[in-house]
């Protein structure tokens, strides 16, 4: 979770141009706040994208903000990136095709590649634990995925949760600095808007 929480005492000397506005403090930090988080959103998403080998739906989906909140001294909002499992097929898979061959011993079924993150690619082996893994479709759904065999059957192979890639220090620190200098940036506009009575 990214966490802004805007001080009204860094921003007095704004807000005290428009001291004489009945609740100046809520007009002026809410729409900016909110603003500056949904920049900070769309931000966090977009450098998601570019990193995380999977569709940017399923990042802007993962990627949730909250509502301004009135705290002690100023305004809180946040950013939460959060997902359930991800089938390792969602993410970067080649070949995208049925490995499983019938009548062919699965130490002879051709492997594949994928990619959690762009730019950095493994093979199927790396994921080996009982047997070699293997790409195929369910006959009921026709559901494509990466499965591995068990002494008790067959289960389906997860990649790692969206939230573990946003945890990564460079990106929550990009995203902040961003985030900040749109606040500074946008705060003097909207004050001076309520100031000649346009908001």
């Amino acid at each position: 979770m990214i966490e802004f929480t805007f001080d009204t005492s860094e921003i007095e000397h704004e807000l005290a141009r428009i001291a004489h506005v009945p609740y100046a403090i809520e007009k002026a930090l809410f729409p900016v706040v909110s603003e500056v988080v949904e920049a900070a959103r769309t931000d966090l998403s977009r450098r998601l994208s570019k990193m995380v080998a999977l569709d940017p739906k399923v990042i802007k989906r993962s990627v949730k903000m909250s509502r301004p909140l009135v705290v002690e001294n100023g305004v809180r909002a946040w950013i939460n990136v959060s997902s359930k499992p991800i089938r390792l097929i969602e993410y970067d898979v080649q070949p995208r095709d049925v490995t499983a061959r019938r009548g062919v011993a699965s130490r002879h079924w051709p492997g594949f590649s994928y990619a959690l993150r762009h730019g950095k690619r493994m093979l199927s082996e790396s994921l080996m634990e009982e047997s070699l893994p293997f790409i195929t479709a369910i006959p009921r759904t026709g559901h494509l995925g990466v499965f591995r065999r068990y002494s008790k059957g067959i289960s389906e192979v997860y990649g790692p949760k969206l939230q573990y890639h946003a945890a990564a220090p460079q990106i929550e620190e990009r995203v902040i600095r961003g985030a900040e200098l749109h606040f500074r940036e946008l705060l003097p506009r909207i004050v001076s808007l309520i100031a000649e009575g346009a908001l």
